[in-house]
């Protein structure tokens, strides 16, 4: 019997599972290697067209020529600086130079872009986006880190401020403390700043903070849900706590005036032992109470007046005329000042229709020089216009403008929040500072200080109707607007950073 040729169907399958075995172990391989390749491939065009860049920049700087400096290029950008490879280059991306060679780049060759950073390794990824540039990266990286640290530091200070807030749960008044004086807290505890504590009806709170811990400062934003919420940024100033009370001006009066050494020609702080407060002083570093604050701005009282006592241009009204013009037979001028409002026109108005107008010439003339950046405000007012209460509370034609003035004068009103009474001896004593009553061998004959006012129960019109005045008894008192014993002194409005921080 013939045998026949051929495979059987045992034979057969046996063959083709062999075959798949092999391309099974075969085709990633042949794949993983033309993958590598074509990777390689990238790379090195990426190496020759970086090598092509910087020998463009070494041509440049060879040649003194500042076509192309440090920076970020885009592909397109060195092409037309004269790049070129005579293999594969890019169709997009970008290359940073710093230092006369390329430090990083993101560039398309082909299917591939290339990625390399100054602190990292080449990354080739197929189809994929140009990547951001280093700086982008950089400044990604660091929002990334700061706002991880950011949140860590919010946990930290909301713990911290709940623990200080039960550690000073006792406190009687207001205050701001710094860190270093806040005991009974030991975990969270800042590097550095200080809270803001308030007391109200025996309830103690946080109104503000500003807290830093290493490089990061975290002030006070809101309160929510019973959580310190902050935001970030400078290190704030502790703030100053003014201990008074806000009266019907809404400006707050202080309990203790606080004393201030400034120069109201240069506009600047100033120290103490340069200070030169004497009657008739008007330059240079003087001595000041800041007594009420209100918003940003304070208002500071002089400690001495501008007019030596006796002098003419120290009354409240040296005449009856809208512009002092017989107050030039005393020897009295006042080169370039206006004509300064009355209180009152005509007949029938009620109280010193004149108005202090000798002083406030003296006043605006004294004071000229002063580099104030603030126009005077008088807290009873909602501008720098000053309207005097009389008997017809709605007459607002008693008026002082103040326009163009770098002080102002005291008010009544004012006076009587700080606690002056006719007659009482109740003034601060630092209110008669420079007068009479503080030192009668210096200060002879300098009874005290005119104050805007008029005295509400006067009828006469004239130079010798009674007004309202600081007293070196430590009190207010009206009398004769002619009396020479007094004098002007001056009121200025400050912002509180520019003499205080």
């Amino acid at each position: 019997m013939k045998k026949k040729n051929g495979f059987t169907l045992v034979e057969l399958l046996a063959i083709l599972i062999i075959l798949g075995i092999i391309a099974i172990i075969t085709v990633p391989i042949i794949t993983k290697t033309l993958k590598e390749s074509r990777i390689n491939a990238a790379q090195d065009s990426a190496y020759g067209y970086v090598d092509a860049v910087n020998r463009l920049y070494y041509s440049n700087s060879l040649n003194k020529r500042d076509d192309v400096e440090d920076g970020v290029y885009t592909v397109s950008e060195l092409k037309e600086l004269g790049v070129s490879v005579t293999g594969s280059e890019p169709s997009e991306g970008w290359v940073e130079l710093e230092n006369n060679e390329v430090v990083s780049y993101s560039i398309k060759i082909g299917n591939y872009v290339i990625t390399k950073y100054s602190d990292s390794d080449m990354v080739v990824t197929k189809d994929g986006s140009i990547d951001e540039t280093e700086e982008a990266r950089n400044a990604r990286i660091a929002a990334e880190e700061r706002a991880a640290l950011e949140a860590e530091i919010s946990a930290k200070v909301d713990s911290y401020v709940k623990a200080a807030l039960a550690a000073n749960s006792s406190l009687s008044s207001e205050t701001a403390l710094l860190v270093s004086d806040i005991s009974g807290v030991s975990t969270d505890v800042p590097d550095s700043g200080w809270i803001h504590f308030n007391v109200s009806s025996n309830t103690v709170s946080v109104v503000d903070y500003s807290l830093t811990y290493g490089s990061i400062t975290a002030n006070y934003s809101s309160l929510t849900n019973g959580n310190y919420v902050s935001t970030f940024g400078d290190a704030r100033n502790k703030p100053t706590i003014f201990i008074g009370t806000i009266q019907g001006d809404g400006a707050k009066y202080l309990t203790n005036a606080i004393e201030v050494y400034y120069n109201p020609t240069t506009g600047e702080k100033c120290s103490s032992s340069d200070s030169i407060s004497t009657t008739g002083t008007v330059t240079g570093c003087m001595h000041w109470y800041l007594y009420s604050v209100k918003d940003n701005y304070a208002n500071m009282l002089l400690d001495h007046n501008i007019t030596e006592a006796g002098a003419a241009n120290g009354r409240w009204a040296y005449s009856d005329t809208y512009n002092d013009t017989s107050a030039a037979s005393a020897g009295i001028t006042y080169p370039g000042i206006e004509t300064i409002p009355p209180y009152g026109t005509s007949s029938g108005q009620s109280l010193n229709a004149r108005g202090p107008v000798t002083a406030l010439n003296s006043l605006k003339f004294l004071t000229n020089g002063w580099n104030s950046t603030q126009t005077p405000k008088v807290p009873n007012s909602s501008n720098m216009n000053e309207y005097i209460i009389t008997n017809d509370k709605n007459d607002n034609k008693y008026q002082i403008d103040y326009t163009g003035y770098k002080a102002r004068l005291i008010t009544y009103e004012e006076a009587g929040y700080l606690g002056c009474t006719t007659g009482s001896n109740s003034c601060p004593q630092w209110m008669i500072k420079g007068t009479y009553g503080e030192n009668s061998s210096t200060y002879s004959n300098i009874y005290g200080y005119w104050t805007s006012s008029p005295s509400v129960g006067s009828s006469s019109y004239s130079k010798s109707a009674y007004v309202w005045y600081v007293c070196s008894d430590i009190d207010v008192r009206d009398n004769d607007a002619y009396l020479t014993a007094l004098g002007v002194r001056p009121v200025i409005t400050v912002l509180i950073s520019d003499v205080l921080y």
